[in-house]
């Protein structure tokens, strides 16, 4: 993929994501994506982009890896907090 798809890709994850905190007359319309096993990798790298611009324009002033740092935080409190549900419920 190049560059300019990229980007463009990315916007749309982005104004998805988005979409979600607006009502939805306020909405911007994005453009539908077939999901395929050329284009997962693309798929998700876009949403990364996108996760992080949106991490940084509300939150903080980091770069990317910051950001996946983040990412990785919360992916282990969750599994800690699932695996003591869990553990709960034997």
């Amino acid at each position: 993929m190049n560059k300019n798809d990229m980007a463009e890709l990315t916007q749309n994850c982005f104004l998805n994501i988005v979409n979600m905190t607006k009502d939805e007359e306020e909405s911007e319309p994005v453009q539908k994506i077939e999901l395929t096993n050329e284009n997962l990798t693309d798929f998700f790298t876009a949403n990364l982009l996108a996760l992080g611009l949106l991490y940084k324009q509300v939150v903080s002033d980091t770069d990317l890896i910051g950001f996946t740092h983040i990412l990785n935080r919360l992916a282990i409190q969750h599994q800690f907090k699932e695996s003591f549900k869990e553990k709960e419920n034997e």
